[in-house]
């Protein structure tokens, strides 16, 4: 790490004309379109507008190389990726820089209003699409069901993870809510 903040190493750089412009260009429109939506867009719309992007994304894909095989092929998957990844950073995010710069501000005026900075980790427990939190939910709602079969609850704290299943319908108690619980808790998503 040192030797890059040597003068030595710091002359042989390369200076790009236009360089600055270009991130500027870049990286401008992006921060202004993430501005925009941390203060006018609706949140819930977010996430409807990043699927349908992806989506027509995968369409254009597929329907650019339906047909073709070979080396034509790998040629328009390479096309493909070399312009959809700049064009997805460009896109799409907006809708994470927008939450990022919200989770900052809050942060600053959270330290600044009731002096202590960290406690947005309480308003991020709820948030909608949090897998944290929506695995905990699935978890207390799977506790709830397997609460009153003592059995039940004593081959989730010890049961081999492979074996789980099949060992659950030889255990006094599992009924189809717990056998609900457990499917939703193992295969959301």
């Amino acid at each position: 790490m040192e030797f890059v903040q040597t003068e030595s190493f710091k002359k042989q750089l390369l200076r790009v004309p236009g360089l600055k412009r270009g991130i500027a260009g870049f990286f401008g429109p992006i921060l202004a379109r993430a501005v925009r939506n941390v203060f006018f867009s609706d949140p819930h719309q977010a996430h409807q507008t990043v699927n349908q992007y992806l989506e027509a994304c995968v369409q254009k894909a597929q329907s650019r190389l339906a047909g073709v095989s070979g080396p034509e092929r790998i040629r328009r998957i390479q096309e493909l990726t070399g312009g959809s990844l700049r064009s997805m950073f460009r896109d799409l995010m907006p809708y994470p820089m927008a939450g990022i710069l919200s989770s900052r501000s809050i942060r600053i005026l959270s330290r600044r209003w009731l002096g202590d900075g960290d406690v947005i980790h309480v308003l991020n427990k709820s948030l909608p699409g949090n897998v944290t939190s929506e695995m905990g939910l699935l978890i207390g709602d799977l506790a709830d069901a397997a609460r009153p079969y003592p059995g039940v609850a004593q081959l989730i704290r010890h049961a081999r993870p492979h074996a789980f299943r099949e060992s659950l319908r030889g255990v006094e108690g599992e009924t189809s809510s717990v056998r609900r619980g457990t499917a939703s808790w193992l295969f959301t998503g």
